[in-house]
């Protein structure tokens, strides 16, 4: 489950510019933001549709922002 965000998503590049690293880290916290909110509106179809069960949705959903399992940073 901690691979569901990010496997298909390519690696946000940006020009080698002061601060332009926290610039990628903000906007990946945002995504995953973005995108555990939105599974946790999907309908029991989408998330069949998916492969996940309601409970893999919610447990992923209550997951901060920070955790971002491309980059492993996550609680244990």
């Amino acid at each position: 489950m901690r691979t569901l965000i990010g496997r298909y998503l390519a690696p946000l590049s940006l020009p080698r510019i002061p601060g332009a690293h926290w610039l990628a880290v903000l906007l990946r916290w945002q995504q995953l933001a973005r995108e555990r909110r939105l599974l946790r509106e999907m309908s029991e179809h989408q998330l069949r549709d998916i492969g996940i069960s309601r409970a893999e949705a919610d447990a992923e959903a209550r997951r901060p922002f920070w955790e971002d399992p491309r980059r492993g940073w996550y609680r244990l």
